[in-house]
């Protein structure tokens, strides 16, 4: 059943960053082609993906994209069942101008945005179910960490919606972080600036807070790979995932 509510959920990922802070790591190719175990960690985000049913996956490059194009374009003569289309950025359009980018390409009534440098093992389904039921028209996948002092802290209150970002605090203390998966309605697009460069942690997600947005707390794994420390945890972490 689950995979026939996902198949026609568009979905999107952000590729587009230079990775700076990997640099020292990865320095021939995009951040999200870096290598795990003689795998791109974007493959792996795509085949988790597609196990659960997503089939038309939209990626939005731009740092080095000739790379990440050439990669996936191989990738989908291959996987014929799975559509994968290519949004380019001429110069760095930031996560939330990327996202209104994408607008004529999205079909679905609603559709997932995701990091592409981070791996969150979550239940689709139940996140798909969680928006559906609040009737959302922004839906953050959240993990609980026990460390929160490199991250902006999200606060919920008790029916799960979200009512503050914080910002980072120089003090270890657990909490609520963003996994960057969203589950987003159409709607969305008309609550964007008028810019065309901003951001969406910054500049929209705290601006539509008094609109249905909601916090789904996922318990899976959780590693992003935006540094070398990180990175060479997520080596060890994915290795059962390949």
């Amino acid at each position: 059943m689950l995979l026939n509510i996902v198949s026609n959920i568009d979905v999107f990922i952000l590729c587009g960053g230079k990775g700076e802070r990997l640099r020292s790591a990865v320095s021939d190719r995009p951040k999200v082609l870096a290598d795990i175990n003689g795998k791109p960690f974007l493959e792996i985000l795509v085949e988790n993906l597609t196990a659960f049913g997503f089939k038309r996956i939209i990626l939005g490059v731009g740092y080095l994209k000739e790379q990440i194009i050439g990669h996936f374009k191989d990738y989908n003569l291959k996987n014929p069942d799975l559509k994968i289309e290519f949004s380019e950025e001429n110069h760095p359009l930031g996560t939330g101008g990327a996202v209104k980018k994408i607008e004529p390409f999205i079909k679905s009534g609603h559709f997932i945005v995701m990091n592409g440098d981070a791996f969150f093992d979550l239940d689709f389904g139940k996140f798909h179910d969680y928006h559906l039921k609040n009737n959302s028209l922004v839906s953050i996948a959240l993990t609980r960490i026990e460390d929160a002092s490199d991250c902006g802290i999200v606060d919920l209150n008790d029916g799960g919606r979200i009512t503050a970002f914080k910002e980072k605090i120089p003090v270890k203390k657990a909490g609520l972080i963003n996994a960057g998966i969203y589950l987003m309605n159409k709607e969305i697009f008309s609550h964007m600036p008028l810019k065309d460069v901003f951001s969406l942690e910054y500049d929209l997600f705290p601006q539509i807070l008094e609109h249905s947005c909601y916090g789904f707390i996922g318990e899976g794994k959780f590693i992003d790979i935006g540094v070398p420390d990180r990175y060479k945890k997520a080596k060890k972490l994915l290795t059962n995932n390949q």
